[in-house]
């Protein structure tokens, strides 16, 4: 979990007006018991969940609705050992939460609780319970002990079983715009300058990446995704050129770079979201096509911590790139990469 934030200022910016929302709902006793917080990658949503988790737990929240930091159930937390938090998170990074961990969670749920604030639920990430564990959670969340919150995130709701996603109420954390992000990771020391509009829409997730070599495998994947949409590479040679970094990296890079490409076909953005050498290549494709290579890429997702051959994998993902390529005819195809 991500540590409690009780300053408003160590929030990053564009957390600050819904994080202001929660606590106004809190005061007013209309949180709800089973609350799911959700953005896109790179947005901090567990840094806003967190903070209000550690604002319900807290003895002596201030007026603003912030964790004091200070009173026993504080220090409890951010020690990761007050009684009445049960956790329900996977047993191995990236994998899958079983059905014995959420039997276990119900049964702690509806333990007494130590303190007068009732027992904090804590689930994350929510699209990482697996059919079984779903169907098992589906009892606790239909019917919470009354002293009770449950609080989840997920940067994947669309992973999400609708029978689970319905017992929620659903809080959307908005991206910041490019000129926020870019101003937040500035003041973190990090020179955005040269960041394409989508990196700073996903500025925590881009301040983890932004190292010399993270930025060189960018720009060698950049250049083949541009090349394979020109019909100019191979798909086993970018496969191949792929697998110098780990799977997860990859992945998160293709992600961003086709939903960038789809938000421009779709009007939402212009050119400035994408390096200049895709910017060229955006004509390649329909609309139709790139919602399905969105859609494949989430899906692959699933494999990347599976004993699949990774390579297979990210192929099947490219032929459907170089496809598309194929189907474009040469005069759609960019004068120059």
């Amino acid at each position: 979990m991500s540590e409690i934030q009780p300053d408003p200022d160590v929030l990053p910016p564009w957390q600050q007006s819904l994080r202001t929302t929660a606590a106004e709902t809190i005061a007013a006793g209309r949180l709800g018991q089973a609350v799911l917080f959700t953005a896109t990658p790179g947005a901090g949503v567990g840094r806003l969940a967190a903070s209000v988790a550690g604002a319900l737990i807290c003895r002596t929240p201030d007026t603003a609705g912030y964790a004091c930091g200070q009173c026993q159930s504080c220090r409890l937390f951010l020690a990761g050992t007050h009684p009445d938090l049960a956790r329900l998170t996977p047993a191995e990074a990236g994998g899958d939460i079983k059905v014995d961990q959420v039997r276990a969670f119900a049964e702690t749920m509806r333990l007494t609780p130590h303190y007068p604030n009732g027992r904090i639920g804590w689930i994350e990430p929510l699209d990482r319970l697996n059919r079984s564990a779903a169907n098992s959670a589906l009892k606790i969340l239909e019917e919470p002990p009354s002293s009770s919150v449950i609080l989840a995130v997920t940067e994947r709701p669309s992973a999400i079983l609708p029978t689970i996603a319905s017992r929620f109420t659903i809080w959307r954390l908005p991206p910041p715009t490019p000129e926020t992000g870019r101003a937040w990771l500035g003041s973190q020391g990090a020179d955005a300058a040269a960041l394409d509009d989508d990196s700073l829409r996903t500025p925590l997730s881009t301040a983890e990446r932004m190292q010399d070599e993270y930025s060189r495998w960018v720009d060698r994947w950049d250049a083949d995704l541009a090349r394979l949409l020109a019909g100019r590479a191979s798909v086993s040679g970018v496969a191949e050129r792929a697998q110098e970094a780990p799977p997860a990296i990859w992945l998160d890079w293709l992600y961003r770079r086709v939903n960038a490409i789809l938000m421009h076909r779709l009007g939402v953005t212009d050119d400035a979201s994408l390096p200049e050498r895709l910017a060229a290549s955006i004509a390649v494709g329909d609309l139709i096509q790139w919602q399905a290579l969105a859609a494949r890429v989430t899906e692959a997702a699933r494999f990347r911590y599976s004993n699949a051959d990774w390579q297979l994998v990210m192929e099947s993902v490219l032929l459907k790139l170089e496809v598309m390529a194929r189907q474009t005819t040469n005069s759609q195809w960019p004068n120059r990469i």
